[in-house]
């Protein structure tokens, strides 16, 4: 038995490995998605972009 939790102690921690290594890539990709934004001010922001899907509503 304890094998088995060893065997799953390793495999979870290789899981948060990878789900750690995603998580920064998104993090990365969300800064250069918004200097982009900054330095192509043409395009919608994300905001923007989701205020037109809900209908161009403001919550203010």
């Amino acid at each position: 038995m304890d094998e088995k939790v060893a065997e799953r102690i390793k495999n979870n921690k290789g899981i948060l490995r990878q789900l750690t290594a995603l998580n920064n890539e998104v993090k990365e990709l969300k800064s250069r998605v918004k200097a982009l934004e900054k330095r192509d001010s043409c395009y919608l922001t994300e905001e923007e972009l989701l205020r037109e899907k809900v209908g161009g509503t403001d919550p203010d």
